[in-house]
């Protein structure tokens, strides 16, 4: 048989057999369907209003036969460019696979009734349509697009699952992997960033993962020269850190009040940071996770008594790994050992009266008895020793033995020559509410091949876990069918199907032959409904990686440990340490809190770093005074290697107003809107000559009248006056700000000066409250394509793809919006997942913000000052943010039955804030040299 094309007529007519009414929404041009084994494949082409929803699947069948469907509108840019501009309809193609030869019955975007349609077989025919669909399924562009909002979990699984059962070739990016010789990528893959994962789903999926035996001795470590600062032997070094193992993170708080102070901002904080900075909208649970494994719980009444019994706590840890099981501890040094001692014994009493499984196991660490409680399942994983007036609680025995040897050796911390040298500049005076410090130990440490070999062998784990946990969704699909005769599926009583096993999974080919083969002898293994790592433990709650032993390495671990050293060495001349501090005073006005911040980041010594270094001019402690009108602005200083030849130069800018719709307009207005300039308010500036400016046509031939005043075609102004070279849409701003342009001498040298007043209350707010609302959209959207995603590509039933999506990234997706996911009724075609704050069919025509939506950010930054150094050996940071003073409800004085510090108890709370900041500046306020 011929290929099958049908017009617009012949789909017409078919559409009016089936439901009695032609489907004219859309304008359907061709559809190709040829039959094939394990799956046919299809094409259709339609042309849709621009109004269509057209995420997730745009094509289906009523009959659960069309599989891995993916679609592209208006592939070429410069037509979609054109065609958003004026409201053109689009071209959409879709692809899709189907199993058997009957006729389909498709659901397509915007029609009113099914379409009808009859596969034909022609091989060559097959074969080029199978081409195109991978191609345009397994698109590195299509993948870089959706992996900015949506989980990609099931995508990555998908492409390497295809390829491997198909036979299809994958694209180059599909196995690329950062730089594993970055500093960065270590902490990427410490903090279980999903690009890292990623990579490793890919490859298990795929059935790329080396093994062998671990028959070779672990190579050996990078030597980095050891630093000899000078050191003052009169610097101040406070108790806390001569208790802490040199190589372990160290987070200092100073005191209990200031400790409650950052768990009760972190806890005020999570779900804005979340939906500024996080990849996704989910909710791990961290926070509750880690204080439930500890046997550790934050109570009342420790608000009100805790300072009488603590003076000074520390978070103390081995990595950052906390997604997953860090190896991590807090460290209480107490004003009345009894009393502490008692209240932590009651804690982990409560804990294992809360858990019948758990065990509370004396143990021996160095030669101090400790408390080891733990179940099967490592939901309890804590250790608690005590040493004098020194109490730690940890999840890591290696770090629990690291704490009883340095109180006998006394090779600690605070008796470094690097951490003394440190205290030199970020003095104990300061009184900072958080002192974070990341030792040239800790950092090496990450970098080992101890610690990389175990990181690599967890996320493999991790990779197999979600991997089996998509590969189980695909297989109650339809799917798994086509691909094996092997399927055993027993109904049990309640009319429900038995999980495959991971042996019936790798036998019928859904999984790779070689999956769970392992060459440190760990395999994935099931209790209770709950998959685990026999070495490690369940996801979430691994075994800390120091306490994970390695008896040997394979070849291709130990090649790849030492390429990786290589690149270190290539790149790192020295690991020097990274250094934070936090700080409180009285802010500027009534309810306001000033909260200083001090980085000092000194690992910037890299090469990679050093072309950045490079474009900035020399520090200097001459900046741009402040112009008081001005909402926002930045001064800083370039080299000529960014657009001077003279020497090094002043670029700064200020902006007074941006209209909502350059932010989150259509496209036409965003076009518009920058070429009539009346939308945004703000000047950029160049001292003393244009340098980069130049770009923008800063030094193009124009009259100047006498004023100094020059204006283009774009519909810009430009004056040069007293060696300043300004640019505005506003004329009038330029006269305004001129007269105001000085030099002032700056606190410290630096090369970079960020301001910005209370936003909230400023013209950038709506364009601000716009940006917002379309980030928070675009992560709610994400969430709600990817419950779409299980339906459409694994044929999840839609009522169980919430409760599935969650299982698969044990974690709760949130709607930054504060709307619930919840089925949308879509006519003809499925049910499609949606927020309940955003329009029906999961996503939102109208992008500007609702009337109640604030951005977070606009409450909580209520001013910023910020100055920057960066140079070849270090990126050093002050900033000053004013921001609302922390109010909260203190318990009242109830006995008996307290607990400190982190009892069960639940006393009534009366209001008082604490704790309070300091209410004048200290002396000591920022490191003496920046």
């Amino acid at each position: 048989m011929s290929e099958l094309k049908l017009t617009v007529v012949g789909y017409s007519l078919i559409g009016l057999a089936i439901a009695g009414r032609v489907a004219t929404a859309q304008e359907i041009l061709q559809a190709d369907i040829f039959a094939g084994e394990p799956f046919g494949v299809g094409r259709v082409e339609v042309l849709i209003d621009p109004g269509i929803d057209v995420t997730g699947a745009v094509v289906s069948d009523r009959n659960g036969r069309v599989f891995y469907p993916t679609h592209s509108v208006s592939t070429r840019k410069v037509r979609r460019l054109l065609r958003e501009l004026v409201g053109a309809p689009q071209k959409l193609e879709a692809f899709f696979l189907f199993t058997g030869n009957q006729p389909l019955e498709l659901s397509l975007p915007g029609a009113a009734a099914a379409v009808r349609v009859r596969p034909v077989a022609n091989d060559a025919g097959h074969r080029q349509l199978l081409a195109a669909w991978w191609a345009d399924f397994a698109s590195p562009d299509k993948r870089e697009d959706q992996s900015k909002d949506d989980p990609t979990i099931v995508e990555d699984y998908l492409i390497g699952a295809l390829a491997r059962r198909l036979r299809l070739q994958v694209p180059n990016e599909f196995l690329s992997q950062a730089d594993r010789g970055d500093l960065t990528h270590a902490v990427r893959v410490l903090g279980g960033a999903e690009s890292v994962r990623s990579q490793w789903v890919r490859r298990v999926a795929l059935g790329r993962v080396a093994s062998g035996d671990s028959d070779l001795a672990l190579p050996k470590a990078l030597s980095f020269p050891a630093l000899s600062p000078p050191v003052d032997d009169k610097t101040k070094i406070e108790p806390i850190a001569l208790r802490v193992p040199p190589e372990l993170l160290y987070i200092r708080f100073g005191s209990f009040p200031n400790y409650l102070w950052f768990s009760h901002r972190l806890d005020e904080w999570s779900g804005e940071i979340r939906s500024l900075i996080s990849e996704r909208s989910v909710d791990y649970g961290l926070r509750k996770r880690q204080s439930e494994q500890l046997c550790l719980e934050e109570s009342a009444l420790a608000e009100l008594l805790g300072p009488a019994v603590i003076s000074d706590v520390a978070l103390i840890g081995a990595d950052m790994f906390q997604r997953d099981g860090a190896a991590m501890g807090i460290l209480f040094e107490a004003r009345n050992s009894a009393l502490l001692a008692n209240d932590i014994n009651s804690d982990r009493a409560a804990a294992l009266k809360a858990n019948p499984s758990g065990v509370d196991e004396q143990v021996m660490i160095g030669d101090r008895q400790a408390s080891y409680i733990h179940t099967p399942d490592n939901r309890l994983r804590s250790f608690y020793v005590a040493i004098d007036n020194y109490h730690l609680v940890t999840t890591s025995r290696a770090i629990a033995e690291r704490f009883v040897q340095v109180a006998k050796d006394g090779k600690t911390l605070g008796r470094t020559a690097e951490y003394r040298f440190t205290r030199g500049m970020f003095a104990t005076d300061r009184n900072d509410s958080v002192f974070v410090y990341l030792s040239s130990e800790f950092l090496q440490n990450l970098v080992s091949p101890r610690f990389q070999v175990e990181l690599q062998r967890r996320l493999h784990s991790l990779a197999e876990m979600d991997v089996l946990g998509v590969a189980r969704a695909e297989a109650n699909g339809s799917t798994w069918t086509s691909l094996s005769e092997t399927r055993k599926r027993v109904p049990e009583s309640r009319g429900q199907v038995t999980v495959p096993s991971i042996a019936e999974l790798r036998t019928s080919g859904v999984l790779p032959k070689d999956f769970g083969v392992r060459s440190d002898g760990s395999r994935l293994e099931e209790r209770d409904g709950v998959v685990f790592d026999t070495v490690r433990g369940p996801r979430g709650m691994f075994v800390p990686v120091p306490d994970v032993p390695i008896q040997g390495v394979t070849a291709a671990e130990a090649d790849e440990c030492l390429q990786v050293a290589s690149k270190y060495a290539a790149s790192w001349e020295q690991m020097t340490p990274i250094v934070a501090a936090v700080s409180r005073t009285q802010g500027a006005q009534e309810g306001l809190e000033q909260v200083s911040l001090d980085v000092r980041l000194t690992p910037l010594a890299a090469r990679q770093y050093q072309f950045l270094a490079s474009q900035l001019g020399a520090p200097t402690k001459q900046r741009l005074a402040t112009i008081p009108e001005d909402t926002a602005s930045f001064d800083a200083v370039l080299s000529k290697a960014m657009g001077s030849e003279g020497g090094d130069y002043h670029l700064f800018g200020g902006l007074r107003n941006v209209d909502p719709r350059l932010v989150s307009g259509t496209m036409l207005e965003k076009v518009l809107g920058m070429f009539g300039g009346k939308e945004l308010e703000g000047y950029l500036g160049a001292y003393p000559r244009p340098g980069i400016l130049w770009l923008l046509g800063a030094t193009a031939q124009a009259p100047v009248d006498e004023g100094g005043y020059s204006q283009f075609i774009t519909g810009s102004w430009r004056r040069i006056i007293d060696q300043f070279t300004l640019l505005s849409f506003q004329p009038e701003l330029l006269a305004e700000i001129t007269p105001q342009l000085k030099f002032i001498p700056a606190d410290r040298p630096a090369q970079a000066w960020i301001h910005a007043g209370d936003l909230r209350e400023s013209k950038l707010a709506p364009a601000l409250n716009a940006f917002g609302f379309r980030k928070a959209t675009e992560l709610s959207q994400g969430n709600a394509r990817f419950l779409n995603s299980l339906s459409e590509q694994l044929h999840v039933p839609p009522a169980d793809a919430l409760t599935t999506a969650e299982s698969l990234l044990s974690a709760r997706l949130l709607c930054p919006l504060g709307g619930k996911y919840e089925l949308v009724d879509s006519g003809n075609a499925p049910s499609r997942w949606a927020s309940t704050a955003l329009a029906a069919g999961g996503g939102s025509t109208d992008p500007t913000p609702r009337s109640t939506y604030e951005f977070p950010a606009l409450y909580w930054i209520r001013g910023v000052e910020a100055e920057v150094r960066l140079t070849q050996e270090e990126l050093a940071v002050h900033a000053q943010i004013q921001m609302p003073a922390q109010t909260r409800k203190t318990p009242a004085l109830q006995l008996p039955g307290f607990s400190l510090p982190f009892g069960n108890a639940r006393p009534t709370r009366q209001p008082e804030e604490i704790p309070a900041p300091t209410q004048k500046p200290k002396p000591t306020g920022s490191p003496r040299e920046f």
